[in-house]
C-alpha cells in the first residue's frame, strides 16, 4: 500500500487506484490503513506531498506553483495553506529562512518527516501484491 500510494501521491484520485490495485472496498481499504498507520490514507498522501514539497523547496530553485503541482496539491493556495498549518510559515517564508540560516534546515524538515519515516519503519503495511 504505501510503496502504491508513493508511486502515485501526484495523482487527484489516488484512493480509487488503490482501492483498485489491492481489490478492497474504499471502506477496507481505509480501514485496514488506518488501524495500520494510526492515521487515514488522506493524511498520509498529505504528509508525503509536504515531505516532497520540502525536499524541492530545500534542494531546487523551482517557483512555489511549480512545486505546489508537482507535489499533487491542486492549487498554489492550497498547498501554501496547508504548508503553514504544518510548519508554521509559508513555503516562501520557509525558503528565505532556509537561506539565511540553512542549519535550520534539519530541524524544519524533520518535523514533518517524521511520520514519514515510522511509515518506511513497518514494513507489514508494505505493498500487499
Amino acid at each position: 500500500m504505501i510503496g502504491f500510494l508513493q508511486k502515485n501521491f501526484q495523482k487527484k484520485y489516488v484512493l480509487d487506484d488503490l482501492c483498485n490495485y489491492i481489490g478492497l472496498s474504499r471502506s477496507a481499504c481505509c480501514r485496514y490503513f488506518k488501524k495500520m498507520m494510526n492515521m487515514s490514507i488522506f493524511e498520509y498522501i498529505l504528509e508525503y506531498r509536504l515531505s516532497q514539497a520540502l525536499f524541492l523547496l530545500n534542494n531546487t530553485n523551482r517557483s512555489i506553483t511549480e512545486i505546489a503541482l508537482q507535489t499533487g496539491f491542486s492549487t498554489t493556495s492550497y498547498f501554501i495553506s496547508i504548508f503553514k498549518k504544518k510548519m508554521s510559515l509559508t513555503p516562501f517564508e520557509y525558503k528565505a529562512a532556509m537561506k539565511r540560516n540553512p542549519t535550520e534546515k534539519q530541524e524544519k524538515t524533520g518535523q514533518s518527516s517524521q511520520i514519514i519515516a515510522q511509515a518506511f519503519q513497518m514494513g507489514d503495511v508494505e505493498e500487499s501484491r
